[in-house]
Order: structure tokens, then sequence, then C-alpha cells
């Protein structure tokens, strides 16, 4: 009888645990909208700020973390070459990397390799910064397959080079390089490619459209949708940046809607989808630039701002009407996702802030300073485990499990 207590115990306790417990496996996130379940971390640190369980150098980049199986994988470039890493997510050792000749394309920022990898199936897939994808066998780093995506293209490449994270959906793998393709996850072969477009700086996302899941993108022309089955362009709806600069993702609002936000000055835009494209709102209160805004408990939260303006707060707008609800000055120029419904925040200059924030308002609950230099980067939280990276290539491990 103790034994059986002692067993109905460890499963409860196994279950609790797994409740809260959740990989991040591809950018921005599970669901690839900046929210995530995990739920068993805490904002209640020391006044010195989170545990720090591991540092490493990884390069010059803005590649984000994706974790998954236990282990931490991101990118980087040192003297000419560009390396994908891989970690034990706890410990930070290192598991396996795999280095190839790459431009920096460091031009007006510090360069190196600007896409997050994506791990499905035991596969990690990733892109370089000239158009080089692979897949490797995501536990020992052997390269399942190869290809030179810029082979036959014929579109200019951007000049800051390609930053679209792949996208996985069923049996494809997507790629945005301005035409949109779509590979076989297991061949790499290609099973359609899009019409031309130039390449912005965005990464495929699906946006549902009635009861059909699509892919849509934001390239430098704007806003496309794909029909996810051969390509085909099903809406498009011109929203250019400067220098074709467009780099959020776009975001999911409601049934057949999607949110798109771009930098310098650009501001924003809802469009309904459902028959042909439609604003339902558009404004200049919120103007993302390198940072995708979030969806969460009826509010949008981003940062809008500027590349060149020294204040660029923390916004959140009415996602019906697009009315500014408030701003948060206290929390500038950063990146943000959303954990068990609190917003976690990592500033340009590496700061940490948790808070309460929706509609009713912004409650910051702790802040700490976490890193150094440029910290353009999205934090990641997996697992109680908090990734932050910084732009010369330090990634630092925080332990905030509860």
């Amino acid at each position: 009888m103790k034994a059986l207590r002692f067993d109905l115990l460890q499963l409860i306790l196994l279950a609790s645990v797994s409740s809260y417990a959740e990989d991040w496996p591809q950018f921005l996130g599970p669901n690839r909208n900046g929210v995530t379940s995990d739920a068993g971390w805490t904002w209640e640190w020391p006044k010195s700020g989170p545990k720090e369980l591991w540092e490493a150098q990884v390069g010059t980049g803005f590649a984000s973390v994706s974790v998954g199986d236990g282990r931490a994988y991101t990118m980087g470039s040192v003297d000419g070459m560009e390396t994908v890493h891989c970690f034990d997510a706890k410990t930070g050792e290192k598991l396996w990397d795999h280095s190839y000749p790459s431009k920096l394309f460091d031009l007006n920022h510090e360069g190196g390799p600007s896409v997050t990898p994506t791990l499905h199936e035991g596969k990690a897939f990733t892109l370089g910064k000239m158009g080089k994808a692979i897949c490797f066998d995501a536990k020992s780093g052997t390269p399942l397959w190869t290809r030179d995506l810029t082979e036959g293209i014929e579109v200019e490449s951007p000049e800051y080079g390609y930053s679209g994270s792949p996208l996985v959906v069923g049996e494809k793998v997507l790629f945005e390089l301005g035409p949109m393709l779509a590979l076989n996850k297991e061949t790499g072969a290609t099973i359609w490619r899009s019409e031309d477009f130039k390449a912005g700086f965005s990464s495929p996302t699906l946006i549902r459209v009635g009861e059909k899941d699509y892919v849509a993108t934001l390239n430098a022309f704007g806003f496309a949708l794909f029909d996810l089955e051969n390509g085909q362009v099903v809406r498009r709806h011109p929203f250019q940046a400067f220098a074709d600069c467009n780099i959020a993702t776009p975001l999911q609002v409601g049934d057949s809607q999607a949110f798109i936000s771009t930098g310098y000055g650009r501001g924003c835009e809802l469009l309904d989808l459902s028959e042909g494209v439609r604003i339902l709102w558009k404004n200049k209160t919120l103007s993302n630039h390198f940072s995708n805004s979030v969806l969460w408990n009826n509010s949008i939260l981003g940062f809008d701002g500027h590349i060149a303006k020294d204040r660029v707060p923390l916004k959140c707008l009415d996602p019906a009407t697009g009315r500014l609800l408030w701003e948060e000055t206290r929390v500038t120029r950063g990146s943000l996702l959303v954990a068990d419904g609190k917003s976690i925040v990592l500033t340009e200059k590496g700061e940490l802030v948790v808070a309460e924030a929706d509609r009713s308002g912004f409650q910051e609950l702790a802040r700490a300073q976490v890193q150094t230099g440029k910290c353009w980067i999205m934090p990641v939280l997996a697992n109680g485990l908090l990734y932050c990276r910084n732009a010369q290539g330090r990634l630092v491990c925080l332990d905030l499990r509860a």
C-alpha cells in the first residue's frame, strides 16, 4: 500500500511538472506567436538578479535560440565562418557545431546570421545569411541534406542577407527568400515555388482564413498570403518600409485577420482577409522595428519606434480599434514574450523586466541587468530557463525555475 501511494505521488508530481514545462522549438515559440504556456518559473529573484547557469560565446549575429529535447540551438559568425551551435540546455556543454564560409553582411549593424533554427521531429532546419539551407540530425549534428536556395532565383537578394526563420508544416519546410519556397522536409527537394517578390526580413507564419491555413509573410513589397498546397498567392497588400526593412512577422489577431507592423514610422494595420484584403484600421501609433508584437488578453503589446529615436516605449493597442490604451516609457526598445500571463522583456541594453501587462495597464514585477552590448534578439523561455543573447555573441542561460 505504501509503495502504491508513493507511485501515485510520483505520478502527480510528474503531471504537475509536465503541465508547465514547455520547449521552444522555433522562432517566436511553440505557436510562433511569442506566447508560451510554460509556468514553472518565477520572477522572485534576489536583488543581484536571477542565477546564471552558464554562458557561451556563439559569434556575431542576431539569431535567437531554439530549445528541444534538452538541447539549445543558435547560430553565429566568426572570421568569415557561419556556425550552427548545439548545447546541453541545462549545462551549456557544447554537444556539436557545424561551420561553413559566409559573408558577415555588417552594413549599418554588426551583421551575422539572423535566422533562428527550427526543430521538428528530431531534425534542425537552418538558413544562412547567403541562402544556404541545412537539415541536421538534431541530436548528432549530421547534415541530412544541404541546399543553396539562391540557385535559380534571379530576384535581388536583400542587402542585409536572408533573415526568415524556416517554418515546418506537414511534410513541407517553408523558406522566405522573396519567392516563398516549400521543400520536402525529408529530402530538401522542391515541392513548389511561389511567384517572385523581393525578400524582406520577416519570417513565414501560418494565418487561418475561414477554415483553412495559409502561409503569410511580410516581404519587401508588403503582406502576401500563399496557398500551402501550391504556393499560389491568394492575398496581397502593399505595405512598404524604408530600405525594404519589413522585419516583424504577421500576427493572427482575430478570425481571418492579420496584424502587420513595420518600423521607421510606417505604422501598423489590421487586415481582414476573409474576402480579398480590407483594412479594418491603420495608424502610426505602433511601428515595430526589429521585434514582434504579441497578442495577449485582448491587447496588442509591442515596442514602437524608429532606429534613430532614443525613446522607444512599450505600447498597448486595442486590437478591435487600434486605439492606444497605454505606453510605458520605463521599458524601452526591446523584445518581449508572454509566459504564464506575464510579459518578459529584454531591453536593447540588456535589462530583463517582468511585468503584468495587458489592456488594463502595466505593473512591473521585477527587473535585473542580465546582458551587455546590443540586445536586439528575442529572449527565450523553455522549461523554466531563460536564454538571452547579444549581437556580439554572448549567450547566457538564466535559472528562473520556481
